[in-house]
């Protein structure tokens, strides 16, 4: 961000969102989230500066592949054209939803959220704009991740290497809203947790998330088997 609030074209940003987008097509949500946040921080001849180069870029690589290999094309058409099966993301979406560290994540995140977003504006200080506007792009990114992956994990051959998105916007949300827990509550804030309380509960959340991660282990072990059993049929 500058000075004056604004945020400002990053190249660093564009090329790493170019880059992601090589490593699982699906990963263009990175860039689409940065370019929904900017235009809701009314910032639109940037949404569409970084909408333009990313696309560029893209094609323009895309172009080059096709050129070496002859197939790049034929292999995006084909897998966007298999059939959409709800037995094919039942058990990736459901496994992730009742995953403990999602739920013990989804808890931190909605308590933070609150917080970040009930804080009256008199109140905030200089860190709190650059903050609110980190978490809110994490969210938007969870979001449409989350949108996209019901769309093509459900495709016929998808595996739930789709949710991995999904999942770093999520643990990073959870990250930033571990600190912001752990923080000095506003003065709207301190009738319902003192300084200490809002500690004590950054804590416990944060131990809490531990624990369902080490809960998670155990039901990952037992996914892998159904997995392994479905696919021997």
């Amino acid at each position: 961000k500058k000075k004056d609030g604004k945020i400002s074209f990053s190249w660093p940003a564009l090329l790493f969102a170019a880059a992601a987008f090589y490593t699982k097509q699906q990963y263009f949500v990175f860039m689409l989230a940065m370019v929904l946040f900017a235009f809701l921080k009314r910032q639109r001849r940037l949404s569409l500066l970084y909408l333009g180069s990313w696309l560029g870029l893209v094609l323009l690589i895309s172009s080059l592949i096709q050129a070496l290999t002859g197939g790049y094309w034929a292999h995006l058409s084909c897998a966007s054209a298999l059939p959409w099966e709800w037995q094919t993301i039942k058990p990736f979406i459901s496994q992730f939803l009742l995953d403990p560290k999602t739920i013990a994540a989804t808890a931190a995140v909605i308590w933070a959220g609150c917080k970040i977003l009930g804080k009256h504006k008199e109140e905030e200080e200089d860190d709190d704009e650059k903050v609110r506007d980190i978490w809110q792009l994490a969210a938007l990114l969870l979001a449409t991740s989350l949108l996209l992956a019901t769309c093509t994990m459900g495709l016929r051959g998808a595996y739930h290497n789709h949710l991995l998105c999904s999942e770093f916007a999520l643990f990073w949300l959870t990250g930033l809203s571990l600190k912001q827990l752990s923080l000095k509550p506003s003065a709207s804030q301190s009738n319902v947790l003192s300084t200490k309380q809002s500690t004590d509960l950054a804590t416990a959340l944060g131990a809490t998330l531990i624990a369902a991660s080490a809960l998670s282990l155990l039901q990952l072990n037992a996914f892998g088997k159904e997995l392994a059993y479905r696919q021997s049929m």
